[in-house]
C-alpha cells in the first residue's frame, strides 16, 4: 500500500474547498474577455491593430453580439498594451532577413551537446505513442518519457543519472495505465509532482521521491488516479502559479480542471465542453486563461472559471482554420512578462502547416483572434510536427521539429511604431547524431548562470536523450560577474497561491526570485574600467599627429619662400639698400690700355 501523501504546498496539511464550495463568479472573467467574445476584422477604419471585435456567431453556433461598450473595453486594453497603429495586416517574415537592422540581444547564442557518456543512452522510448506530442517532460530535477512495453509504462530518471540506461528489473519504469501514455507534465511549482495521460482515459498523478533519495523505485504507485474522462486523454498541463491544480483534455471533447488538494485527495473542480479535441494547451502567465490548438485546426482561448459558471461552454474566442494544412499543430502562450516584450496578455504562437504543406508559425493577439495572425513565418517544407518551446525570461523560442537535425532560435521583439510584437530569427543549432523525436526545456533555475547558460534543452532521439546547453558569449572579464542583463528574476518551485484561491477568482503570476549566486556581483554594479584603446586607433592617432606636424612644417617653409620672393621683388639684384648708387666715370677719354705694340 502506497503511503498517503498530502497534496499542495510542501509542508502544508490544509485542505481546499471543492468546486461546490468555490464556484467562480462572473466577475472572475476579465472584462476584455467578456467584451471580445467573437471574431473581428483585421483592422478598423483607422487601421488600429487589435481593433474591437464586431458581432459574429459564437463557437457554439448561436448568435452572440458584443456588448455596446466592447470597443471602449478593447481600446482601453489596447492602450494598456501599448498598441498604436499599423498600416497593414499579417506580416510574412523571411527568416534570412529578420535580424537585419534589429537589435537582437541573443543572436549570438549557440548550442553545444556533451559527449555520449554525458547523455542518457540505450533507451527504448515509445516514439509512436503520440505523433503530435513532444513526448518528453522535465523539471529541474527529473525527466520522463513514454516507454516501449506492454500496457503503458513510462521511464523516469533524475537529471544527474547520466550514462547508459540498463534494462531489467532495476529500470525505473512506472506503471498505472493499460494503454500507451500519450502525454506527461511536471508541475512548475513542484519539481517532484508528475502527471501522465493515457490512451485508457486515465490521468495518473505521481509523487516522486526527493532527488537526494536515489533513483525512482520501479514499483512506485500513483498518488492519485483521475478517471472522469470517457475517452483517450491527449494532454495534461499543470497551472503555472497555483499549487496542485491540473488541466486535462480528452477525445471526449471535454477539458477538466482537477484540484489535487481537495480534502487530502483529488477531485474534479471544473468541467468544460470543447468543440473539438485538442492537440495541446497552454496557460496564460497568471493562469486566468488557457489556449488550445484543436483537431479541427482552430485556435481557441478559454476562460475555464467563467465557462463553468455559464454551464460549461468553454470557448471564449476562436480563430477557425488557424493553419490551412491537414496535419496537427501546437500553441504556446508567449507571456513576455519578465522583459515586458509582449504586453499584459502576451501573444499566442502557433506552429502548423500551410496550404502547400510547408511548415509555418503564426503570431496572434489573444484579445482579438478574429483579426487574423499578426505575423506569419515560413519555416521549411519538412513533414514533422513543430514543437515551439518558449522561455519567458529571455523571450526566446526554441523551435524543434520531429525528424529534424537542427533547432531554430527566435527572439520575441516589441513591435515597431507601436505595432504588435514579432518573432525575429536569431540562430540555428545543428544537432548531430539521431534526429529529433521530442524536446523539452528545463526551468531557468536549473541552468548554469555562471557559465551564462541561458537555456538547457533535453532533446529526445530514437535511443537517447541529449542535454543541449545554449550559452551566450561574453568576455572573460564580464564572466566574473552575474549577467543580470541576461537573467531576470525566474520562476521558482513555490506556488503563488493555492487551488482554492484560484477557484475563488484570484489570479497571480508565478513567484519569482533572483538567480544571483552567493558571492557573485551583478554586472550592473561592476566598477567602471577605462576603455582600452584598440591598436588600430592608436596607429591612426599617430598617423594623424605626424600629418599635423608635417603640415605645420610645410606651412613655415611656404611662408619663408613667400617672404623671400617678396624681398626679391622690392630689391633687384645689385642694388644696395640705403645707399644712393650712381656710376662714376673717372676715365679721361684716352686709351690707357697697354698693349704689346706700346712696349717698344
Amino acid at each position: 500500500m502506497a503511503e498517503q501523501w498530502t497534496w499542495g504546498r510542501r509542508g502544508s496539511t490544509e485542505g481546499a474547498p471543492g468546486a461546490e464550495d468555490a464556484a467562480p463568479s462572473a466577475a472572475a472573467k476579465p472584462a476584455w474577455m467578456a467584451a471580445a467574445a467573437a471574431p473581428a476584422p483585421a483592422a478598423n477604419a483607422a487601421g488600429n491593430w487589435g481593433a474591437a471585435p464586431a458581432a459574429a456567431p459564437a463557437a457554439g453556433g448561436g448568435a452572440a453580439a458584443a456588448p455596446p461598450d466592447a470597443p471602449a473595453e478593447i481600446s482601453a486594453r489596447a492602450a494598456e498594451y501599448g498598441v498604436g497603429t499599423s498600416t497593414g495586416g499579417p506580416v510574412t517574415v523571411n527568416k534570412a532577413l529578420t535580424n537585419f537592422g534589429t537589435p537582437l540581444v541573443f543572436r549570438h547564442v549557440g548550442g553545444a551537446a556533451p559527449p555520449k557518456e554525458r547523455t542518457f543512452f540505450n533507451l527504448t522510448p515509445n516514439l509512436s505513442a503520440n505523433l503530435n506530442s513532444p513526448l518528453l517532460a522535465c523539471s529541474a530535477t527529473h525527466w520522463a518519457v513514454p516507454w516501449t512495453g506492454s500496457a503503458g509504462p513510462f521511464y523516469v530518471s533524475r537529471l544527474a543519472d547520466l550514462g547508459k540506461v540498463e534494462p531489467g528489473e532495476g529500470c525505473p519504469l512506472l506503471h498505472a495505465h493499460k494503454s500507451p501514455v500519450l502525454d506527461l507534465a511536471f508541475a512548475p511549482t513542484d519539481d517532484g509532482l508528475l502527471a501522465s495521460a493515457g490512451d485508457d482515459a486515465l490521468v495518473a498523478v505521481w509523487r516522486l521521491p526527493p532527488v537526494d533519495a536515489g533513483p525512482c523505485a520501479p514499483g512506485l504507485e500513483p498518488a492519485a488516479r483521475l478517471s472522469a474522462h470517457t475517452h483517450s486523454v491527449r494532454t495534461v498541463q499543470f497551472h503555472p502559479s497555483a499549487a496542485a491544480l491540473l488541466l486535462s483534455t480528452s477525445q471526449d471533447k471535454t477539458a477538466r480542471v482537477w484540484d489535487l488538494n481537495h480534502g487530502g485527495g483529488a477531485a474534479e473542480a471544473l468541467k468544460l465542453s470543447l468543440p473539438e479535441a485538442c492537440f495541446n494547451t497552454s496557460w496564460s502567465l497568471d493562469g486566468a486563461l488557457f489556449a488550445s490548438f484543436a483537431r479541427d485546426l482552430a485556435l481557441r482561448v478559454h476562460d475555464p472559471r467563467a465557462a463553468a459558471a455559464a454551464g460549461g461552454a468553454g470557448t471564449a474566442m476562436e480563430a477557425p482554420g488557424a493553419h490551412c494544412g491537414t496535419k496537427g499543430g501546437r500553441v504556446a502562450w508567449l507571456t513576455g512578462a519578465q522583459r515586458g516584450g509582449a504586453g499584459p496578455e502576451g501573444m499566442l504562437l502557433t506552429a502548423g502547416f500551410g496550404a502547400m504543406s510547408g511548415r509555418e508559425m503564426k503570431m496572434w493577439d489573444p484579445r482579438n483572434l478574429g483579426a487574423g495572425p499578426t505575423q506569419t513565418i515560413a519555416v521549411d517544407n519538412a513533414g514533422g510536427v513543430l514543437y515551439p518551446l518558449y522561455d519567458g525570461g529571455t523571450n526566446m523560442v526554441y523551435l524543434a521539429g520531429r525528424g529534424d537535425g537542427s533547432v531554430r532560435l527566435y527572439e520575441l521583439q516589441g513591435g515597431d511604431a507601436g505595432g504588435p510584437p514579432t518573432l525575429q530569427f536569431d540562430n540555428t543549432y545543428s544537432a548531430g547524431g539521431e534526429p529529433t523525436s521530442g524536446a523539452a526545456l528545463l526551468p531557468t533555475r536549473a541552468c548554469d548562470v555562471r557559465g551564462i547558460e541561458v537555456a538547457r534543452m533535453l532533446r529526445l532521439g530514437q535511443t537517447m536523450v541529449e542535454p543541449v546547453s545554449f550559452t551566450m558569449p561574453r568576455t572573460d572579464k564580464k564572466k566574473a560577474y552575474f549577467q543580470d542583463d541576461v537573467f531576470p528574476p525566474a520562476p521558482v518551485a513555490t506556488p503563488a497561491h493555492d487551488a482554492a484561491a484560484w477557484l475563488g477568482g484570484a489570479n497571480a503570476a508565478p513567484a519569482v526570485a533572483s538567480l544571483l549566486p552567493e558571492g557573485m556581483m551583478p554586472l550592473s554594479q561592476a566598477p567602471k574600467e577605462e576603455k582600452k584603446i584598440d591598436n588600430s586607433v592608436l596607429l591612426r592617432q599617430k598617423i594623424d599627429h605626424e600629418k599635423i606636424a608635417k603640415d605645420k612644417k610645410d606651412a613655415v617653409v611656404n611662408k619663408m619662400q613667400e617672404l623671400a620672393v617678396a624681398h626679391h621683388a622690392h630689391n633687384p639684384t645689385g642694388a644696395k639698400s640705403g645707399v644712393d648708387y650712381e656710376r662714376i666715370d673717372d676715365s679721361d677719354g684716352s686709351d690707357n690700355d697697354w698693349g704689346d705694340e706700346d712696349s717698344d
